[in-house]
């Protein structure tokens, strides 16, 4: 496992909310730009075919945000941010690695091509998340995005119409544990 030193204590807080992928090979990457996103989890392509154990995983960072403010690099982010994200990202890797190889690329194909399985995707990561004692952080992220004022509208109404509210999470808080708890 690759982690940049400048957000490892995030990666390793929420790494601890999934004991399971202890021994799962996951390389955190700083990139410029990640088209219509700040963070991507995925399979590493060349391992896909090695088996499930073999299976390599790649999440891509973002190296700056860019906010109102300006660029903002994700090691500024509030922690519970960058923890709840790197969480979201988690709960996709959670999600890919019982997949067959055929499976992970059926799965990928649907991502792109239809909205409908990107969402659906995209709400089981935020679930798993939640499932594994996340919720806070996942829905403080999504009023960061929401309610914060820093992120572009355009980037808002995608985040809006494609995974879940606040309402939304909470909702799968309090059926997970039966109480939200707070900060």
């Amino acid at each position: 496992m690759t982690i940049p030193e400048s957000i490892r204590e995030g990666v390793e807080e929420a790494l601890a909310f999934y004991p399971e992928l202890l021994n799962t090979a996951i390389d955190f990457v700083f990139k410029d730009k990640i088209k219509h996103s700040y963070m991507q989890a995925q399979p590493r392509w060349y391992g896909m075919f090695q088996g499930k154990k073999k299976r390599r995983y790649i999440i891509k960072v973002s190296s700056f945000f860019d906010l109102s403010s300006g660029d903002v690099p994700v090691e500024q982010l509030p922690r519970e941010i960058l923890v709840g994200w790197i969480g979201h990202e988690l709960g996709h890797i959670l999600d890919y690695v019982d997949r067959s190889a055929f499976g992970m690329m059926g799965f990928g194909i649907s991502y792109v091509t239809s909205k409908k399985k990107m969402i659906e995707a995209e709400n089981r990561s935020d679930i798993i998340a939640i499932k594994h004692g996340l919720g806070d952080y996942i829905l403080s992220c999504k009023e960061y995005v929401l309610e914060s004022g820093l992120f572009s509208k355009e980037y808002r109404n995608r985040i809006h119409e494609r995974y879940m509210s606040p309402e939304e999470v909470v909702e799968w808080i309090e059926a997970t544990s039966g109480v939200v708890s707070t900060k």
